[in-house]
């Protein structure tokens, strides 16, 4: 698994793209991007276009990201996989 991260603050866009199996080799990334979402966030973009296999572990470190995310006030966006898409808004219900 591959995570890739770009931040433009100009934008305050948060953007990630997931390669290969989503799963808790995800762990470290995303783990350190929870501890520093920036407080002046307003968008975040999740990337599953890359995603081979999602594997219940990956599906947990998602809901944990989603829910810092949304917790700052941002909007988040899922692009690759519609499922997972809505399993993650359901997170936050």
């Amino acid at each position: 698994m591959s995570v890739s991260v770009s931040y433009a603050p100009h934008e305050a866009l948060l953007s990630l793209r997931f390669d290969g199996n989503l799963d808790v080799s995800a762990a470290m990334p995303v783990c350190d991007l929870c501890r520093r979402v920036p407080r002046d966030l307003e968008r975040c973009v999740l990337d599953l276009s890359g995603v081979e296999r999602v594997f219940d572990s990956g599906i947990a470190l998602l809901q944990m990201l989603y829910r810092r995310v949304v917790g700052r006030g941002a909007v988040v966006s899922v692009v690759g996989d519609s499922v997972l898409a809505r399993r993650l808004e359901q997170t936050s219900q």
